[in-house]
């Protein structure tokens, strides 16, 4: 009995850690993506910011499509 109780609360701790290893790398990628679209976010500011405001390209009009 005992070394069956003991078997189970191994199996439980190693589910725990194996889940815990897949929080933290889900966490981690999480975090790098963040990062990236950090990096993108600053560059494309960095590159809009640097264009004079008259060479800056037309928006194009919006076109209404009621009739």
């Amino acid at each position: 009995m005992e070394v069956e109780e003991i078997r189970r609360e191994l199996q439980e701790s190693q589910r725990s850690q194996l889940e815990e290893r897949e929080e933290e790398t889900e966490t981690h990628q999480q975090r790098n993506q963040i990062h990236k679209l950090k990096e993108k976010i600053e560059n494309t500011y960095y590159q809009v910011t640097q264009i004079e405001f008259d060479k800056r390209p037309r928006l194009q009009k919006l076109q209404n499509m009621i009739k």
